[in-house]
């Protein structure tokens, strides 16, 4: 230290810098808070993932319930899965929203360095975010699964020759389509008691568009189908379009309570034979392991093979899509048929039949769910 005597004016002072190092402890704690961030943001992306692979697989099993798993075999776990869901996207939103919102505390700017309009965007831009982070965790269990069945009910079938709408209520009426949507004739599925007897009877009800338009391979010849409930058993006639003369073309057998497997034996000549009916076709109808679920709380769902003929995952005769929304007395059915025998053919038409019974049962209690707990009745 210079004494004030000995300073004088002119001399020349020079200041040395020194670096002043960063203390270790400064240096942990920074490492510190960069490792809680980064554990945090990754069980903030873990937690998040996955609850949407299970709303995922959950939106699998809404939309297509078949092939069945252990969430959808039986009622109590289908609606176990599908409120453990809820809950566990009420939670996600409530973390989200959390997140979202210590964010933007943390760094939101100093409203004194900004423009009043500036300030007023980001403020509402960061409600809409929290809203949509609220909707996209505790809404999504309920709105992303019917934007999921409204798409397959426009879209599931698009790969398929024809198509089906299975109508049940006072009268349970079966309206067929090909693949561009055009409607082509009706079935009529109803009741037929007797004495000792109980029948259902699948009959053809009327044309919606000129019989002569209908390609050969759609065309309805099996045109009343009867089934025996009392001994399980199946008959059927048919008719060509020049030769209305009916005639009995299919007998076979179903299985009593579950309907499926049936055994079938037809001669179901196409549209456009007016001569000689089709080879005679012995078949075994039925779902492949886990590909039917019938049951009074759910709608019916089925995927259909010819079992005698080794088919694979691609042969499906006919598959169920899903009800419509907020309808589900209405039920589309995917119609592949057996090659050579055309979308319209005993193998399509007996099994839709008893099919569309199932649903039936379904859409009646649906249609007292809903009235009993005040949604009022399916349009």
């Amino acid at each position: 230290m210079l004494k004030p005597s000995s300073f004088s004016f002119g001399q020349e002072v020079r200041y040395t810098p020194v670096e002043v190092a960063e203390s270790d402890e400064s240096h942990e704690d920074r490492s510190a808070e960069w490792c809680a961030s980064f554990i945090l943001l990754f069980g903030f992306i873990a937690i998040n993932a996955i609850y949407v692979i299970w709303l995922l697989f959950y939106i699998k099993i809404y939309v297509h319930p078949v092939p069945r798993n252990a969430l959808n075999k039986t009622e109590a776990g289908f609606y176990t899965y599908q409120t453990f869901l809820y809950m566990i996207g009420v939670c996600v939103g409530f973390l989200d929203t959390v997140v979202a919102l210590a964010c933007g505390v943390w760094n939101w700017p100093k409203r004194e360095r900004m423009n009043i309009i500036i300030y007023t965007f980001l403020f509402f831009l960061s409600i809409c975010l929290v809203l949509f982070v609220i909707a996209a965790g505790v809404g999504g269990s309920w709105i992303i699964p019917f934007a999921a069945q409204a798409y397959e009910w426009t879209h599931g079938c698009d790969s398929y020759p024809m198509y089906a709408i299975l109508t049940g209520g006072t009268t349970n009426i079966a309206y067929f389509y090909n693949s561009s949507g055009q409607q082509l004739y009706t079935y009529t599925l109803a009741t037929a008691d007797f004495p000792g007897v109980q029948q259902l009877t699948f009959d053809l009800s009327s044309w919606e568009t000129s019989q002569a338009s209908i390609s050969a391979d759609m065309y309805p010849t099996l045109q009343n189908i009867t089934y025996n409930l009392n001994t399980s058993g199946i008959t059927g006639s048919c008719a060509t379009p020049l030769s209305q003369n009916k005639s009995d073309c299919v007998n076979g057998t179903f299985t009593k309570d579950s309907y499926f497997p049936l055994n079938l034996t037809s001669t179901v000549p196409l549209g456009n034979d007016t001569q000689a009916p089709a080879q005679s076709l012995t078949s075994e109808l039925g779902p492949g392991p886990k590909e039917m679920l019938f049951a009074s709380w759910t709608e019916a769902a089925l995927i259909l093979r010819q079992l005698n003929a080794g088919q694979n995952a691609s042969d499906a005769i006919l598959r169920t899509a899903v009800h419509k929304l907020y309808h589900c007395r209405e039920l589309k059915v995917c119609i592949n048929g057996v090659p050579g025998r055309g979308p319209a053919g005993a193998e399509v038409l007996v099994p839709m039949g008893l099919l569309f019974q199932q649903h039936a049962q379904y859409a009646s209690w649906c249609f007292e769910h809903r009235w009993n707990s005040g949604m009022g009745p399916d349009p």
